[in-house]
């Protein structure tokens, strides 16, 4: 029996449209679950299905022997989904070929189990990272799992046909060889690909989020935020602050010691409000030198001691410009309401209004807003 050159570059064909869907599959999954183990199992059942249909639709060999291009996907599960992903799609490589049944289930099980092993183990031992990405990375992979499925298949086929071992080893073998690195070539491009633009597209949105001079969130993210702070509040009826801080008279000091020295103020005043602040408060650069902060669960008493920790920190910090010790102060405005009429537009209105009372009253202060006291 042999490979005719027709039905091998058909099968190929046939394996890239599921290449294509198993990368299409591959990109919704990263997209729509976080990283955890729900996701590498999703990855798994994903590359088993798939290494699952190329059974199906493989080629029978004498001694019910498999020709198809399950090793592709079994060879990738373990470097694209980790451990649980290759668990999972020999799980399910395994059944599949169980159910298909014939003399060669046994060999080919093991083979489904060795063959995910070799991916994991190449994985680990020689792609940085344990994750190919690179094109030799994958043309190795692919030459070698070339090994077990070609020792089973010699010795399956060796006994029987003698002499003729070597025609069939350039009729079969070698389609078969050149359809493995092929295949490993090609669906781990995909792959490789659509992680790539995943993780860009990532950090876009990230750095759509973020401040780039104080590495804050931006007031594009801190709204968003919001949203889930104070939805989570209403259910639970628990109070949410929200403290206003303005450096007082920053424009002197861009003024007199330049733009460059009143950026770096900034930073370090960006800082010290972080480490004044709790776990699950959120701080974000609002405009200008202005940073307002959404503190969950806190009432009228806690949000001023916050904001009073944060003045003092503040006031302490020593910076040195043109050679001469400056210190810088802030005001601070305070709100804090519980209760279905609880939103973000007007909490940050009341604790603004009060931000300037604070400067209309000497500055370096926290001011509390009027109608905050009846929602503590």
């Amino acid at each position: 029996m042999q490979i005719r050159l027709e039905d091998f570059l058909i099968a190929l064909v046939n394996d890239l449209g599921v290449f294509a869907l198993l990368t299409l599959g591959y990109g919704t999954i990263l997209g729509h679950l976080e990283r955890g183990p729900l996701r590498f199992g999703c990855i798994g059942c994903l590359f088993g299905a798939g290494a699952g249909f190329a059974m199906v639709s493989g080629t029978e060999f004498p001694g019910g022997t498999l020709i198809d291009a399950r090793g592709v996907m079994l060879a990738l599960s373990g470097p694209i989904g980790g451990p649980l992903a290759a668990v999972v799609a020999s799980l399910v490589a395994s059944l599949v070929r169980f159910l298909l049944g014939g003399d060669g289930m046994t060999v080919g099980i093991v083979l489904i189990w060795l063959t995910a092993a070799l991916g994991l183990a190449f994985a680990r031992i020689v792609t940085p990272g344990g994750r190919p990405s690179k094109t030799r990375h994958f043309l190795y992979l692919g030459l070698l799992i070339c090994l077990p499925s070609l020792t089973f298949f010699a010795r399956s086929l060796g006994g029987e046909l003698g002499d003729g071992f070597g025609e069939v080893a350039m009729r079969v073998i070698l389609p078969l060889c050149i359809a493995k690195v092929v295949g490993v070539l090609a669906l781990g491009r995909f792959i490789a690909g659509t992680r790539k633009r995943f993780i860009a597209t990532q950090l876009l949105e990230h750095q759509a989020l973020l401040d780039p001079l104080t590495g804050l969130a931006n007031r594009r993210s801190l709204e968003r935020n919001s949203d889930a702070i104070i939805d989570r509040a209403r259910r639970r009826n628990e109070p949410v602050a929200a403290l206003v801080i303005d450096i007082d008279h920053f424009k002197r000091v861009n003024d007199r010691f330049g733009h460059e020295m009143g950026d770096t103020m900034l930073r370090t005043v960006a800082a010290t409000i972080l480490a004044n602040l709790r776990a699950g408060d959120a701080a974000a650069r609002y405009g200008g030198e202005e940073i307002v902060v959404l503190l969950p669960r806190t009432g009228a008493a806690e949000a001023s001691r916050i904001a009073e920790r944060i003045r003092a920190a503040i006031g302490r910090e020593i910076h040195h410009l043109a050679g001469t010790p400056q210190t810088l102060t802030v005001s601070i405005g305070v709100c804090s309401h519980r209760g279905d009429d609880l939103n973000f537009k007007t909490l940050f209105k009341a604790a603004d209004e009060a931000l300037y009372r604070a400067k209309d009253g000497g500055r370096d202060k926290v001011e509390v807003a009027r109608q905050m006291q009846a929602a503590a």
